[in-house]
């Protein structure tokens, strides 16, 4: 009995000791050329959602089909984004070249992204489509 009254009073106090594993720390490194191949990525999703977008016609047979496929190529330029951003954060600085490629990169994708913009608001379906009621009538009146 005075074993483990023993015990279990010393217990809490080496549970109390601080530990002595070092802490791994992430150090910055040199990621310039996975960002600029990531912003390569970038510039096709946002060509593949323009492309998504511009196929969409709103009828009724094929609008969960390019519904998907718009969806999917937001999901895909999202995740390009959110990758691009970590692996700037994760990087060290640029070089003067590195940094010159990825902002020369990055003004490229200005006229794909206005072009993106332009075909999403100029798709009055998209909007229409859904909050249309006559599609609920075509489906009653099967």
């Amino acid at each position: 009995m005075r074993l483990t009254t023993t015990l279990f009073s010393v217990l809490p106090l080496a549970l109390a000791l601080p530990h002595t594993q070092p802490k791994l720390i992430n150090r910055a490194s040199d990621l310039g050329a996975q960002v600029r191949s990531q912003i390569d990525v970038l510039n096709s999703s946002v060509i593949e959602l323009t492309a998504a977008v511009n196929a969409f016609d709103g009828t009724l047979l094929h609008v969960l089909p390019q519904s998907l496929a718009v969806i999917s190529a937001d999901t895909k330029l999202d995740a390009s984004t959110l990758k691009i951003t970590f692996l700037a954060k994760q990087s060290s600085n640029f070089t003067e070249a590195e940094s010159e490629s990825i902002v020369t990169t990055l003004a490229s994708l200005i006229t794909p992204i206005m072009g993106s913009l332009s075909a999403l608001s100029a798709k009055v379906s998209f909007t229409s489509c859904l909050s249309n009621n006559d599609w609920k009538t075509t489906l009653n009146g099967m």
